[in-house]
């Protein structure tokens, strides 16, 4: 047998102990495997699992699309979990404006939690992390395909946040929007009481430029939530914190409330306010809670109170419309506020001749014969 050159063998052994810069080392791989892939650049129209593109919103309110620059370099390791990470990025620019942009996609058999004693949890989510300068004042939208990936609980990290899925041929498109967040936070020795309650102040401030997009698979021991309802829609949620919780149906006070928690200060002693934008569909309030009197409701109050039960001072918007519920909350103080949507009751005036009656509740009608006065 022909003997290979001193050459040929140092290029091989860079080729084995060195990852490729290269586009076929990006999209969906082996998904039996527990593993993470970075998604590229959509090559073609009918390309999955794949970045379609990325612009820049302009300070006149137009958009720019960026130029695809490349790739990144990859690399492969196993994590502690025993999930199998290959990592790497995709570079875009307009002119000197330059963004990273990193699309890890887990795959179904992604391993979420294995401890000893406990049985493996394993899910998929699609996460979508932007590096750039300025982050606070770059406003990016991202578009991007998929082939399984179902939405479950969808969580934009960004200011003016922006979130749409449609299907396309063979999956879905993905259209995800906003700019850099700064929030507050804990580094060290987060076994204090005060930091456990969040009445600690805040030790560094960050920035998020992410998009969090979690799969809904309804095998046991699957999924980061259980995927209950959710062939009926899903929730998607912005706000400026780590720790936020899935909203909760309060049968006594008949309200849905969602838990936020972060540092009551900030690092440099400032009151840290508060950030929350949620949408869901009627569809899917009505599956998961039964019962509740809100998406029949002609109108839905919002507030916010602290972790003593008083109403803080927020400014606060809701809107339901086509089965489609959309609130806004900014301007309340943190360390553990809740956020509450209640039915709003209405008073209508019926008439019916010289006849007035008063009707009173979360959906009034006015009785048979009478209209609204």
């Amino acid at each position: 047998m022909k003997r290979l050159s001193s050459a040929v063998l140092i290029w091989i052994l860079l080729l084995i102990n060195f990852p490729a810069v290269a586009a076929n080392s990006y999209g969906a791989g082996d998904l039996t495997q527990a593993a993470v892939f970075p998604l590229g650049r959509c090559e073609s129209q009918t390309s999955l699992d794949c970045i379609e593109s990325l612009e820049l919103r302009n300070s006149e309110g137009t958009w720019s699309r960026f130029q695809f620059d490349g790739y990144g370099p990859t690399a492969t390791f196993v994590d502690n979990s025993g999930n199998t990470i290959t990592t790497g990025n995709t570079n875009w620019s307009i002119g000197d404006k330059k963004v990273s942009v990193v699309a890890d996609l887990e795959s179904p058999e992604h391993i979420i939690l294995n401890e000893s004693g406990a049985p493996t949890l394993r899910g998929a989510a699609l996460r979508i992390y932007i590096n750039t300068e300025d982050p606070l004042n770059t406003h990016l939208r991202v578009r991007l395909r998929t082939s399984w990936l179902k939405p479950q609980s969808v969580q934009l990290k960004v200011k003016e946040s922006q979130f749409s899925v449609v299907p396309i041929s063979g999956g879905k498109l993905w259209t995800v929007e906003g700019s850099g967040l700064r929030y507050s936070d804990y580094t060290s020795n987060l076994s204090d009481p005060k930091k456990a309650d969040f009445s600690a102040q805040a030790e560094v401030e960050s920035t998020f430029f992410t998009f969090f997009l979690h799969h809904a698979d309804t095998r046991p021991g699957y999924g980061y939530w259980p995927a209950i309802c959710a062939d009926k829609g899903f929730t998607v949620q912005s706000n400026n914190t780590n720790t936020t919780g899935e909203p909760r149906w309060n049968p006594v006070t008949k309200s849905l409330e969602f838990g936020i928690y972060a540092p009551h200060l900030k690092a440099n002693g400032e009151v840290n306010q508060g950030y929350f934008k949620l949408w869901t569909t009627t569809d899917f309030l009505d599956c998961k809670f039964p019962g509740n009197n809100l998406t029949n409701a002609a109108s839905i109050e919002i507030r916010v109170v602290d972790e003593t039960g008083e109403s803080q001072v927020a400014t606060t918007t809701v809107q339901k419309k086509n089965g489609v519920i959309n609130l806004l909350a900014y301007g309340f103080h943190f360390s553990k506020p809740k956020i509450i949507l209640t039915a709003k009751k209405i008073t209508l005036s019926c008439k019916r001749g010289a006849m007035v009656k008063k009707v009173t509740g979360t959906n009034p009608r006015c009785p048979k014969g009478y209209v609204k006065g």
